[in-house]
């Protein structure tokens, strides 16, 4: 999800005001931190089918790291499955 400079605006003052009015429906910290850091892709994962219909792509850095730490937990799941002998 591209958004513009107005939209980044509006979402991080929608976001203020959350936070003001003590509403917890959603992470407003998460919000703003991928508009502040430009990683409005996270926006699409954590918010899957309120994003929209055409997410922003994810970053092929964040896929590799992704895949490094599957493999990590499916090394860790075989390693327990083995005997101590």
């Amino acid at each position: 999800m591209k958004l513009t400079n107005a939209e980044k605006l509006i979402v991080t003052m929608l976001a203020d005001l959350h936070e003001k009015l003590a509403i917890d429906e959603v992470s407003t910290k998460l919000i703003k931190q991928a508009i502040y850091s430009n990683n409005t892709w996270a926006l699409s994962w954590e918010f899957t089918g309120i994003v929209g219909e055409s997410p922003e792509q994810t970053p092929p850095e964040v896929l590799l790291v992704l895949d490094i730490l599957d493999m990590w937990s499916f090394i860790e799941e075989a390693y327990e499955g083995f005997d101590a002998t």
